[in-house]
């Protein structure tokens, strides 16, 4: 009980939080003049600062934590939400002199926030962005920036874009795409991808062309096919990445060149590691992560299908690339296997040790039945 009251003292501080950095954001003199100015000069409409609860902080160290205080919250909460941070001087805010993204989880709560340094204080910083630590009430690997606000359009569109950072989000918003999240430039997570299917199966990678953007769309590839997501992929043109192709397009020919331009991840990721490569081992090689990534696929009729197209693509006999993925496959299982009889002589090991500190008679005759079961099982686990 004391944990569910702490938890909801968090999200009233956080909730407040939001309200006081709006605020700021809206009627303070250097909330308008540096905050809003910010976010117009990003192309930002006044209606989307509203929507997604946008807000700005004040550059003295401890302002939101003097205004906290004054109306009745108590420290502990402001240090264990993250919005502060206890140092040897004191309490300071951890955002000061930042532009504010309030994240929600995805029944509306606020459960963290991102805060970015203004253009003219980044140039050589190393952190543009600071978010929230982990909390009883933010879990990182378990959110998605976005989904409150996208929720129903992805639902209705049966389809996600994924992007990787709040501006890009917010950018398609304006432009009229809202089956839109991001995950914030950290790889996918299991709990991310459960979330979205609660949804759709669909989603649709939107990277920039660069280095770093097919280095994202190469990430937790294999685990939302493996969770039962349809992926596709599309890397934009020209340096673009979906904050400035958004500004620069309306949603239908935003839309109509996602439609033209993605393609599923199979085709992708061959075209990627494949084509174009003559060296045998490598080749070999790059084909073997496709039918690896082909192999996590669950819906054998879908796997069938990505094979086939695979075969046809590079010449290569279905029969062979089907022989490839079940001994995959079957290792897979091994694998899981072996690592299911490990965690259960492990419990056996730490049950048996739990026993002994007892004070309970127990026959030596059971001790010994019971530790020949676990070297037993350790013996299988080997």
């Amino acid at each position: 009980a004391i944990e569910q009251s702490d938890r909801e003292s968090m999200f009233i501080v956080n909730e407040w939080a939001m309200n006081y950095f709006r605020d700021i954001l809206n009627t303070d003199p250097d909330g308008v003049a540096i905050g809003r100015q910010y976010f117009r000069s990003r192309g930002i409409r006044d209606d989307i600062v509203e929507k997604f609860n946008l807000g700005f902080s004040l550059s003295k160290r401890d302002a939101l934590a003097l205004a906290a205080k004054k109306a009745g919250y108590q420290e502990e909460y402001l240090i264990k939400t993250g919005l502060c941070i206890k140092g040897e001087k004191g309490v300071y805010d951890r955002y000061a002199g930042r532009v504010i993204f309030p994240w929600f989880n995805v029944s509306g709560k606020v459960v963290a926030f991102g805060g970015r340094l203004l253009d003219a204080r980044t140039k050589g910083v190393q952190q543009k962005y600071v978010n929230s630590p982990d909390s009883e009430i933010y879990h990182k690997e378990r959110e998605l920036y976005g989904l409150y606000q996208g929720k129903k359009a992805i639902a209705k569109e049966d389809c996600v874009y994924m992007v990787e950072g709040y501006t890009d989000v917010i950018a398609m918003h304006q432009c009229g795409l809202e089956n839109v999240v991001a995950n914030s430039g950290t790889a996918l997570s299991k709990h991310q991808i459960k979330l979205l299917r609660r949804f759709t199966p669909n989603i649709i990678l939107l990277y920039d062309g660069d280095e770093a953007g097919i280095h994202a769309a190469m990430r937790g590839t294999d685990m939302l096919l493996a969770e039962g997501m349809r992926v596709k992929v599309l890397l934009l043109p020209d340096g673009d990445d979906p904050d400035s192709f958004a500004r620069k397009h309306t949603a239908t020919e935003f839309k109509a060149y996602i439609e033209e331009h993605a393609e599923d991840f199979i085709s992708f990721k061959t075209k990627l590691t494949v084509e174009n490569v003559t060296d045998p081992v490598k080749r070999s090689e790059a084909i073997g992560g496709i039918v690896k990534s082909i192999s996590v696929v669950d819906d054998s009729l879908l796997r069938d299908e990505y094979l086939t197209q695979l075969s046809r693509r590079l010449g290569i006999k279905e029969e062979t690339l089907l022989q490839s993925m079940n001994g995959m496959i079957s290792r897979d299982r091994e694998e899981k296997e072996k690592e299911y009889n490990r965690e259960q002589a492990q419990d056996a090991i730490q049950r048996e040790k739990e026993a002994q500190g007892k004070p309970i008679a127990i026959g030596l005759h059971t001790i010994n039945d019971q530790m020949a079961q676990v070297e037993d099982m350790l013996i299988r686990a080997i």
